[in-house]
């Protein structure tokens, strides 16, 4: 007999209660944390010498869950354990940032569905978002992308279009999170 059918024959949920585990445990992390970097390390970079520093982060895209898990991860270990958070944007990559893909959902199934953020052909192929300037959203019929859309125009003023959508993304998720942003490195700033 399968699981499931099992559950069903025993009336069993078909989800239990997920059990975490934090090793090392919270307060072993603030120590584990603070030996890996060194003062002058930190001081080139500005980033706090009194305490454990939790570094995190991704390319510079609109966030999906995934990377907002981490963010509220991190977010949460920095609390616990007194820790500085930095998010590094890795962007040196070339990633899709002309369209995003949106869930959608019809009749008890799940798809997505591809929204035109900026305008088509706008990203040359292999360039990375740190060699290309801001540059203004397309307008988007998806009324659950209104926010971001709002936020990535504010954030033309931006000297690369990784910074535009870095800034935008971290600060729109930290404001409905209602969490403060970690400081942002840029990893094509540790190159030059």
């Amino acid at each position: 007999m399968s699981a499931v059918s099992r559950a069903a024959d025993e009336a069993e949920p078909a989800c239990r209660a997920i059990e975490v585990r934090i090793e090392p445990t919270w307060d072993q992390w603030a120590d584990a944390l603070s030996k890996h970097m060194s003062d002058s390390a930190r001081d080139e970079l500005g980033i706090p010498n009194d305490r454990p520093v939790l570094f995190s982060g991704h390319q510079p895209v609109i966030f999906h869950n995934g990377i907002l898990a981490k963010l509220i991860a991190q977010h949460e270990a920095a609390k616990r354990t007194g820790a500085h958070r930095v998010w590094i944007i890795a962007d040196q990559d070339h990633v899709e940032l002309e369209h995003l893909r949106v869930p959608t959902g019809h009749a008890g199934s799940l798809s997505s569905r591809t929204i035109q953020v900026l305008a088509s052909d706008s990203i040359p192929a292999g360039v990375p978002s740190a060699s290309l300037p801001a540059m203004p959203t397309e307008a988007v019929d998806d009324d659950r992308l209104e926010a971001i859309v709002e936020y990535l125009l504010g954030y033309t003023h931006e000297s690369t279009l990784a910074r535009q959508f870095a800034n935008a993304t971290i600060g729109l998720a930290c404001e409905r999170l209602d969490i403060e942003p970690p400081q942002i490195i840029y990893a094509s700033a540790l190159f030059t």
